[in-house]
């Protein structure tokens, strides 16, 4: 039997609630349930496959190596570190589909702050009571999201929320200036990273995933390294995936299939990521239903799942547009699909 620390609740003042209650029970299994940090696995995939496509971002063009992944994960790292970002921070991610959303899970892995999801399509005070019922200490946010002003809604929010110090805005001066001190810090300290992720535990809390609140605020979930990780590698598991896949994820990185389930799949595995900002082109929550026009090798190249009447070619229910959107980005990035 092993225990965690964490009973997997959030409690209303943002800390964890510890009890007697069990966290997980392992038994016999002919695959055995990994032991690894996040950070950790990520490092040992990269060093395994650091040549090979790790994340690539169709809309933007712009597509990483493992290795050239893992650098720009430790630079922003690095710089939550210079920040004062300490094991245990709670730091929020507020931010539709992109590169950076997937830097920032794997960043703050790796220096133990827990990932705070936050649902782009939030109003103000939903935003407030996440930030404020989590600790968040750290916001990292998109500048607008559908009609949405973020910077005006954060500064609407932020005088109620006394644990928000910093809030750097994706793409903005602070963000390259936050990269920046990190990639100063590691030139002077290289071991800056390893030194905090070597002393991190795959018990430790990493990540809160917030319900949809349907019968009342959202409530927080606190998840471990070992808790996401795994749900990762045994859905890759499942699904067969190998380094040869690329993997198409159009679902939403603030909820567990896009973050878990599409990319710790994937790079448990060594597999590519394909990230497509669909829901931002159809709408949170709008993704159309897909069926790939070319038969190919395999049947786990997309996360979309299409309906039985998009099997036998009826798409009276779907959106055509965001159909050929998909397609489109999915052959751009050489995801494939069986036609089975």
């Amino acid at each position: 039997m092993r225990v965690s620390p964490y009973s997997g609740v959030v409690a209303r003042d943002g800390r964890h609630y510890r009890g007697a209650m069990d966290s997980f029970s392992s038994g016999a299994s002919e695959t055995a349930v990994l032991d690894d940090t996040i950070g950790t696995n990520l490092d040992r995939t990269a060093a395994t496959y650091s040549d090979r496509d790790a994340l690539i971002d169709v809309p933007s063009g712009r597509r990483w190596t493992y290795s050239e992944f893992v650098a720009d994960v430790d630079l922003l790292a690095a710089g939550l570190l210079v920040a004062g970002t300490a094991v245990g921070d709670r730091v929020g991610i507020w931010a539709p589909n992109c590169p950076e959303w997937v830097l920032a899970q794997y960043a703050t892995a790796k220096i133990g702050a827990v990932l705070v999801n936050i649902n782009p399509a939030y109003r103000s005070h939903e935003l407030k009571f996440v930030l404020k019922q989590a600790g968040v200490s750290v916001l990292l946010a998109a500048t607008d999201f559908k009609g949405s002003d973020y910077r005006a809604m954060i500064d609407e929010a932020r005088p109620e929320v006394p644990s928000l110090r910093d809030v750097v805005f994706i793409g903005s001066i602070q963000w390259e200036a936050m990269t920046d001190r990190g990639h100063r810090a590691l030139a002077n300290t290289p071991r800056m990273i390893s030194d905090v992720s070597e002393r991190l535990r795959a018990d430790d809390a990493i990540n809160i995933q917030y319900t949809s609140g349907t019968t009342g605020f959202p409530k927080g979930a606190t998840l471990s390294h070992r808790n996401i990780l795994n749900n990762g590698y045994f859905v890759g598991e499942l699904c067969h995936y190998t380094a040869e896949d690329r993997v198409c994820i159009p679902v939403p990185f603030y909820h567990c299939f896009g973050m878990v389930m599409g990319n710790l799949a994937c790079t448990s595995h060594g597999a590519v990521r394909s990230s497509d900002d669909v829901h931002r082109r159809t709408g949170v929550g709008e993704l159309p239903r897909v069926r790939p026009r070319q038969p190919a090798h395999r049947n786990h190249g997309r996360i979309a799942m299409p309906h039985r009447g998009d099997e036998t070619g009826d798409r009276s229910h779907g959106d055509d547009g965001g159909v050929d959107l998909l397609r489109h980005d999915r052959d751009l990035a050489g995801v494939t699909a069986d036609s089975k």
